[in-house]
């Protein structure tokens, strides 16, 4: 079974990780308020076992490079996370 949880951006501009809650038209990720256009969900993980979430830019093994997008069960293992 995959993982839920999400990736949020919090007032400071740190990423914060958890479950995402909605409350009275704000979005919070592990209790911190978080900007909406800054949310991600995990897909999983990459050949070097970083967590990946949608929107994050990954290279595969050919140089190609693509954005990870979340279409029913993820399949990220054969690429790397760009940083």
């Amino acid at each position: 079974m995959r993982k839920i949880k999400f990736r949020g951006i919090n007032k400071r501009g740190e990423y914060v990780y958890g479950d995402l809650t909605h409350i009275k038209r704000r979005i919070y990720v592990s209790g911190y308020k978080v900007d909406p256009s800054g949310v991600a969900q995990f897909i999983g993980e990459d050949s070097n076992g970083m967590e990946v979430y949608e929107g994050d830019l990954l290279i595969d093994k050919a140089g190609n490079i693509f954005v990870a997008q979340l279409f029913g069960e993820a399949l990220v293992s054969e690429a790397t996370l760009k940083i």
